[in-house]
């Protein structure tokens, strides 16, 4: 038979490549018929692909060169992906081939299915069920709007190619496949999208082409805009010292030198402690959209003149000697000159507790039972034992904690404690203020209001509607009244003000629905910046044993550690030393020297879930949890750096 190869495609071009790369021959080593040109049609009706034959040059005419033509009679191979046959002698012997699924066999054009015999008078025609998977990709946008983001997984093709088969009166015909990569993304497809979503601003030519030519899946940025330049809000630039210096100085036998105390700074009448300065507004961005994307609104520092200092035109001075102090929630700043109380000795029964609106010093210890309160911070050079120890700011023992109670800064403790009771009080604060403005509107309590205010409006509110919040508000109000004394002046006057619109009923408070909607507001406010980490603020001490310790900014523990203590830190903990049982939660992270213990005393360490926890040493036995994630140690291991990795699991490095 004829050793004929025809191929096909929607050109000629692209049927000859496609005898090419079946046949593995190069073009100059083949002769090509064209038997069809091929057509278009009108919307692909009367097309008709293009057919071409191929032939090797030196097989044209002649049997295959290297067989043994008497040996191969009556016999059908393949080779070099061309189906060979010669006809037995006997018209009752056929020769038979199988087709494999994938492959097409045409003789004399018509399709073979499953077997079929042949002779050298067939013409025959072998294709393949080529699989071809186009290009997928789809465009985002970021949800800042500032990128345009190509995602792209390239497509591929299945190409067959006919298997050898040594001579035999019935074979099965077999394919090699081979899969390469499909590109049928191009620029104009990519113009086209980002044309129809009406991206316009940034476009990355040279990703786009990267995204056509890309073979394996991959991301590109196609499309940038512009950031916003943000801007500032008000700011103070102090001119004195605010922050004090360094801590007290250790020997290397471990004692402490006394002499070695803080660096505080202090300020007299007159001085001039910080100027206040205006906000700058930020800049417009653009996005890939071209739409203008404004920068965060900026905001005025509101700053409160605290005791001992006052606020000039656009300058803060110093009405008295002290320490100057600047506490910082959000964008409210409250400057003060605190003075100094210095007791000498114990703080004891012949002394009684300690309250003092400014920082105190102590020289000696602190005994069972005795309280220290101050607004400002507190020093301690002996031992505190049994003792309740509050300060607005920071504070910082010189020996050891023993069975304590100590709150670091303006005691977010108490509000984080009763946080859902407030939030609760809020709830019923805001129903209260809806019922208020629909009440503002009706016919009936108009004159009311205009004439004696809002107060006669809100009672009649009470009995019809609040009484049980009320009741819940006055219980409150009694179980909190020994924790007033330590809070900030935004939350003192916030108790003060509901205590008299709902407990002692001064009709005097409300004049308006506005003074209303501003408790409201402030005490939203207020609930918002209850977890923040206040700056500054730290609770140092060299050990402490059965103690709870909370601090609004830092936790340190500077010398031998602590045994069996409650820490919690709105900022971070540093251990230079053990924790050995109890709980530690740090805001910011923790680092600790050693944890847990070899007897396993349970031992439990937490930090936020975008926090990191380092320790040196760890025992089994000991829990760390990050977020919602708790991890417990079956070993001891050394230098962990555990933190929340990309899948959401703690890692330990």
């Amino acid at each position: 038979m004829s050793t004929v190869n025809v191929f096909t495609g929607k050109t000629i071009e692209e049927a000859i490549a496609k005898g090419l790369n079946h046949l593995s021959l190069a073009k100059e080593d083949v002769n090509i018929e064209i038997l069809n040109e091929g057509r278009k049609g009108f919307l692909h009706i009367g097309s008709k692909e293009a057919e071409v034959r191929i032939e090797r040059k030196a097989e044209q005419k002649s049997k295959p060169k290297d067989l043994d033509l008497p040996l191969q009679k009556g016999k059908v191979w393949v080779e070099s992906g061309t189906i060979h046959c010669i006809d037995p002698a006997s018209d009752k012997e056929k020769l038979m081939v199988h087709i494999s699924p994938m492959i097409l066999l045409y003789k004399n054009n018509e399709l073979m299915k499953d077997k079929s015999t042949i002779s050298e008078s067939d013409q025959l025609k072998v294709d393949f069920k080529n699989e071809e998977i186009e290009t997928k990709w789809k465009i985002e946008i970021s949800k800042n709007r500032l990128v345009a983001i190509i995602k792209v997984e390239p497509g591929t093709k299945t190409l067959y190619k006919l298997r050898d088969q040594k001579p035999a009166r019935e074979i099965t015909l077999e394919a090699t496949k081979t899969i390469v990569p499909n590109l049928t993304l191009t620029a104009q497809d990519i113009h086209h999208k980002l044309k129809s979503m009406g991206i316009s601003v940034g476009i990355q030519e040279d990703q786009i082409e990267l995204a056509c030519k890309t073979e394996n899946k991959s991301e590109f940025i196609i499309a940038k805009g512009e950031n916003p330049v943000e801007g500032k809000n008000g700011w103070l630039e102090y001119l004195v010292e605010i922050n004090e210096g360094k801590t007290f100085k250790e020997r290397k036998d471990g004692s402490i030198d006394y002499r070695e105390g803080r660096d505080i700074p202090s300020v007299t009448a007159g001085t001039t402690i910080a100027i206040i300065h205006d906000p700058i507004e930020g800049m417009d961005g653009i996005s890939v959209k071209g739409e203008v994307i404004h920068p965060k609104s900026v905001l005025p520092l509101n700053l409160k003149a605290g005791s001992g200092t006052q606020i000039i035109e656009q300058q803060i001075k110093a009405t008295s000697v002290g320490r100057p102090s600047v506490q910082k929630r959000g964008n409210t700043a409250i400057l003060t000159v605190l003075p100094k109380l210095e007791h000498k000795g114990d703080v004891s029964l012949a002394s009684g507790n300690l309250k003092f609106n400014g920082d105190i010093f102590i020289s000696g210890n602190v005994d069972e039972h005795m309280e220290i309160i101050a607004a400002g911070c507190i020093e301690i050079r002996g031992t505190a034992s049994e003792a309740k120890i509050k300060a607005g700011q920071s504070i910082i023992h010189y020996s050891n904690v023993i069975s304590s109670e100590i709150i670091a800064g303006n005691s977010n403790k108490v509000i984080v404690e009763k946080i859902n009771e407030l939030t609760d009080i809020l709830n019923n604060l805001i129903a209260i203020q809806h019922d208020l403005q629909q009440l503002k509107h009706n016919p009936s309590f108009v004159n009311v209001i205009n004439k004696e205010g809002i107060m006669p409006v809100l009672k009649v509110l009470i009995k019809s509607k609040y009484m049980s919040f009320v009741n819940k508000l006055t219980q409150f109000m009694k179980g909190f009244n020994s924790d007033l004394e330590i809070l900030n002046a935004d939350w003192q006057n916030l108790f003060k003000k509901l205590q008299t619109i709902f407990i002692t009923i001064d009709e005097k408070t409300l004049p308006a629905l506005d003074n209303f909607d501003q408790i409201v507001e402030n005490m939203t406010h207020l609930i918002e910046h209850a977890n923040m980490e206040e700056i500054g603020v730290i609770a140092q001490m060299p050990s402490a044993l059965n103690s709870n310790i909370y601090s609004s900014g830092d936790i340190k523990i500077n010398k031998q550690g602590c045994y069996n203590c409650s820490i919690h830190a709105q900022g971070a903990v540093e251990i230079n030393g053990f924790i050995r049982g109890g709980r530690l939660f740090a805001g910011q992270g923790a680092k600790i020297d050693e944890a847990g213990s070899k007897g396993g005393t349970p031992t439990l360490i937490c930090v936020p879930n975008d926090q990191i926890i380092t320790i040196k040493n760890v025992f089994s036995e000991t829990t760390i949890q990050i977020g919602k994630k708790v991890y417990q140690f079956t070993k001891d291991m050394t230098n962990i750096v555990a933190r929340i990795d990309e899948q959401g699991d703690i890692s330990l490095r």
